[in-house]
């Protein structure tokens, strides 16, 4: 068994351990002790728990005294002990009758075994053996620094004592029986006046035994501790403590026993009687306090004169505590296939459909805070309440009930946690107990639901009482909606009360975009708090209707059809708010997080701004808005797109900030405040509009208003978004790429305006100027853009420039949907080279086409409905046009709509649009990278240099490559394209 370490506890708390002893390590007094629902133990600063099993008890401290230490060791049933330290104590130091050895050894870190140790200084200390006493003691020098000080032994009669390896600088006092091995005497005498025996390598020292006295004082010997168990003030007390007597007299003693108060006063409610060598304290515990039990013994000794002794013994009375629990705890939800798992601080593992209320990766979810009130003090949290040192040693456990639930409750640092898998639907009760001395207190309960994920959220809303104005949505996950209408009465629906931890509404996961709804009826006026509504849910708002998201989470679409919606308290967008014709804005702040946050759907693509507007609209109070950045490769958000025909009216007193996102790093252009295509912006309030900025240069800052159409607002700030100086880090520099105008040039905007533009740092000379203005009281005012305007990336002196020319004019490429930029440099996809094509294929069939209603009609799941690819796609598929990729076995298995074109695929794709085969392979041979040519696309490719639509590069030797499997950027494709209407291949 492993030695113990001392105990450094109160003498009244050992009485109460119920012979369990919990020991602290010398130097590590004042952590709290924590116990754990289940009984298992939790080793907080060095605490252990103990058992009295046979063993050592292991004192290394001797901050208390050595008499203090025998004495917890004795009771705590220990009758063997070890002592790994000196002690210089001075007085009394009686050991008690029950131990049988007390030996010096070490149980260090460096070193473990036999070792002596000295008991005594310079103080005046009598270790005495008690009589009833059978010990042997080993390794112990009983020490003395001077004449007048020191330890003098004492071995009482009625004792028997065997000392191994000791040494005695006193003269010993034998007055019982002792034993004698491998001893030393300083003084070379010893008074032995009973037996004394010597062996081993023992001087036998001089006897200098004074004549008998045959009469022996009353004395109380105490098995352990001179204490009674504490007590709670109000509390019944009923406690016994044994004793003994031992003296010439001792059968002839008589006994009285009185309760005092720290004034020596007699205590009320409480008295102390004395029977059959026992001390019975009984009645009432009085108020908090230290009290003392006066126990007397007196004895006539034969000469007629009186033999008296007295002990007080020690009694704690602690305030009564209360004990409860802060907080409140969410609820799980049990999904029947895949359920949230926590671990030990309730922080969510996995969430599949199942999981505490949307902020599952908050532990502040699942968590409550011990609290104690002691008397009529205040409330203080447990870790500043709670003690363990030698006044005090506190424990809080806690029970989750009933059982069954797959959870469980753990303390940690003052703090209950539920941990585990949610298994079994219920409501479960969570309760603290708190352990002080004698005081063990219950908290307050508090419950935990778990629900069964069996009920939509239209289902759920049913159950609410009829009138309902507030619901705390439990559970706080529900995947699906059943279509669900917020009745007209719901005020206010809470995902929680805590900012950072979030209810959730529907799925994230591929291929469930807008399956369902979320409709606001008109006559509602409803707010989601602390929500994530997830991409599977279309959230509609009806013409008569609000909707106000507070610090929530929209990840799909949300529809406004006449009715308003405003957002505060850093609510975010991932999907987008499309406004449609009688709608109003009023006092939104909407920052999009679309390629930054998703909660699954990774098929979904960022929106081209969080905000779309489709008809006339008003934006009322003060609104801001904020297109989603992004760190590469590809074009940052617009704020706000205003659609061909479509009004945003800001009224007298209103505003609207948009503020386009930035490009950080490489590949990409920022995004425009305000995006016009072909839409106007009106009314008597004010428009501050921001291009977003690029970080290396290797893109154009944004437009503040970009594209086409006219604004006629009564106050426009228009700013370009910026690029890098040379030298700030630019990749190509400015002279490559542009800073943003403050306002594009075919933007027209009304002379009336009180107007402030400027272009992005490092524009050029001019573009802070308006481009183009209108009366708008004149007939006929039309502010159209011209073609060779149109995209500001194409120098018109460069290599590709009439190439994409041509293919603008003829309507197949129009550049990205900000309408100043064709993306030179950037790659085009296979849904864009579908779309081109289609174009191309049937003009007037783009015009009609209803995106939102497309279906995919291929066999390839990649190919997503209603998104603005999917007719082209389908009519690639269906005619042979493009046919996707295959397997080993030739059977297809996916379009790639998102990946790049490459040249040997773009050949492939012309050759089957004009049903060309089998055209004569020897047309590869200028090639110096023919066999690098895939077989599927040599024909294709030999067809298209025969057309004259390809030639290669030409290298500064002469010789030509194609590079087959380049991923061939926009400005080439067109050159390509531009070749095949020349040569009238298309």
């Amino acid at each position: 068994m492993e030695k113990q370490k001392a105990q450094t506890i109160k003498p009244w708390e050992a009485a109460a351990r119920a012979g369990v002893a919990t020991v602290l390590a010398a130097g590590m007094a004042g952590t709290p002790v924590v116990a754990l629902a289940d009984g298992e133990a939790q080793d907080d600063g060095g605490i252990q728990s103990l058992s009295t099993n046979d063993g050592y008890y292991y004192i290394d401290d001797s901050s208390y005294g050595l008499s203090y230490y025998l004495g917890q060791a004795a009771s705590n049933g220990y009758t063997k002990v070890h002592v790994g330290t000196s002690f210089s104590d001075s007085g009394t130091v009686t050991i008690p009758s029950s131990l049988a050895e007390i030996a010096g050894y070490s149980e260090g870190f460096f070193s473990q075994g036999p070792k002596v140790v000295s008991i005594g200084y310079a103080g005046a200390l009598s270790f005495v053996i008690p009589s009833g006493s059978d010990v042997s003691i080993d390794r112990v020098n009983f020490y003395a620094k001077s004449d007048d000080g020191g330890a003098t032994v004492t071995v009482d009669a009625g004792a028997k004592v065997k000392f191994s390896n000791c040494s005695f600088s006193k003269t010993p006092v034998v007055n019982g029986e002792a034993i004698f091995e491998d001893c030393t005497f300083a003084t070379g005498k010893i008074e032995n006046n009973g037996t004394a025996t010597y062996t081993g390598s023992t001087q036998e020292p001089e006897n200098v035994s004074k004549p008998a006295d045959t009469y022996q004082s009353l004395s109380f010997v105490f098995a352990g501790d001179k204490a009674f168990a504490p007590a709670v003030e109000g509390s019944s007390v009923d406690q016994n403590l044994a004793f003994s007597v031992a003296g010439t007299k001792a059968a002839d003693a008589k006994f009285s026993a009185a309760v005092v108060d720290a004034e020596g006063k007699d205590v009320a409610g409480l008295s102390a009687t004395v029977e059959s060598g026992q001390v019975s304290l009984s009645g009432t515990a009085p108020a908090a306090g230290s009290y003392q039990v006066k126990l007397t013994a007196e004895a006539t000794k034969d000469d007629g004169s009186t033999d008296s002794i007295a002990e007080m013994l020690s009694f704690e009375v602690q305030q009564q505590i209360q004990v409860r629990l802060s907080g409140k705890l969410q609820c799980f939800v049990v999904d029947g296939t895949s359920m949230m798992s926590l671990d030990h601080d309730g922080i969510a593992l996995a969430s599949a459909g199942g999981g505490a209320s949307g902020g599952s990766s908050s532990s502040e979810n699942n968590r409550l805070d011990v609290e104690v009130k002691e008397g009529e003090g205040e409330w203080t949290a447990w870790n500043d309440w709670a003690k363990n040192d030698g006044e005090r040693q506190d424990k809080v456990s806690v029970s989750f009930s009933p059982e069954g639930s797959g959870m469980a409750a753990k303390v940690t640092m003052g703090s209950v946690f539920i941990t585990g898998t949610p298994a079994k639907s219920g409501t479960y009760q969570v309760v603290a107990t708190v352990t002080s001395g004698a005081r063990t207190e219950q908290s307050n309960a508090v419950e935990m639901r778990i629900y069964d994920n069996d009920k939509t959220l239209a289902e759920r809303i049913a159950d609410l009482p009829e009138g309902t104005t507030s619901w705390d949505m439990e559970p706080y996950t529900i995947a699906e909606t059943g279509n669900a209408t917020v009745p007209t009465t719901l005020a206010d629906i809470y995902g929680s009360h805590e900012s950072g931890t979030y209810g959730t509404i529907g799925k994230g996961e591929n291929g469930n975009f807008g399956t369902e709804t979320l409709t606001i009826p008109a006559g509602a006026d409803v707010t989601l708090h602390n929500m994530k509504v997830l991409s599977s849910v279309k959230i509609v708002v009806e013409k008569g209707a609000k909707l106000t998201l507070d610090d929530s989470v929209a990840y799909g679409t949300v529809e406004v059809n006449g009715g308003t919606v405003s957002a505060k308290n850093s609510s975010s967008f991932v999907g987008q708010i499309v406004l449609n014709d009688g709608s109003t804005l009023k006092d939104a702040t909407i920052v999009s997080h679309a390629n930054f946050l998703s909660d699954g759907n990774y098929q979904v693509k960022a929106p081209e701004a969080p905000v779309l507007v489709n008809g006339n609209v008003t934006f009322e109070g003060a609104n801001a808005i904020t297109g989603c950045g992004i760190t590469s490769g590809s074009d940052a958000q617009s704020a706000l797109v205003v659609g061909k025909g479509a009004t945003v009216t800001i009224p007298a007193g209103s505003s609207l900030v948009a503020k386009g996102g930035s490009v950080d790093t490489t590949g990409g252009n920022g995004g425009a405040g305000v995006k016009l295509d072909g839409g106007s912006i009106v009314g008597e309030g004010s428009l501050t509009a921001t291009g977003g900025s690029v970080g290396l240069g290797l893109g154009n800052g944004g437009a503040g208003i970009g594209g086409q159409g006219k604004v006629g607002v009564a106050t426009v700030v228009a700013t370009g978004g910026n690029i890098p100086a040379a030298g700030e880090g630019s990749i190509g520099g400015p002279s490559k790429y542009k800073a943003g105008d403050g306002v594009a040039a075919d933007v027209a905007v009304s002379q009336k305006s009180d107007i402030t533009v400027a272009g992005g740092q490092g524009a050029t000379p001019g573009s802070s100027e308006v481009a183009k203005t209108y009366d708008p009281d004149a007939e006929g005012s039309d502010p159209a853009p011209s073609i060779e305007k149109r995209f500001r990336d194409v120098d018109p002196n460069a290599w590709y420039a009439p190439g994409v020319k041509k293919v603008a004019d003829a309507g197949l490429m129009r550049g990205y949907s900000e309408a100043s930029l064709f993306g030179v440099g950037a790659s085009l996809t296979r849904s864009e080279l579908a779309m081109v094509l289609w174009r191309y294929s049937d003009p007037a069939a783009e015009g009609s086409y209803d995106a939102s209603a497309a279906k995919n009609e291929t066999s390839l799941p990649d190919v997503r409905d209603g998104v603005w690819y999917t007719g082209a796609v389908n009519w690639a598929v269906a005619n042979g046009v493009m046919n996707g990729y295959a397997d080993e076995t030739g059977a297809r298995t996916a379009f790639g709509p998102d990946d790049a074109v490459t040249m040997e695929q773009l050949l492939q794709i012309l050759a089957n649009l004009k049903g060309a085969s089998n055209a004569d392979e020897a047309a590869l041979s200028f090639l110096i990278d023919a066999e690098s040519i895939s077989p599927w696309a040599r024909s294709a490719a030999a067809w298209a240099i025969q057309q004259g639509v390809v030639s290669g590069y030409e290298l500064p030797d002469g010789t030509h490559q194609l590079v087959p499997g380049e991923r061939i950027a926009r400005e080439r494709v067109a050159v390509v394209l531009s070749n095949a209407l020349e040569r009238g291949i298309l």
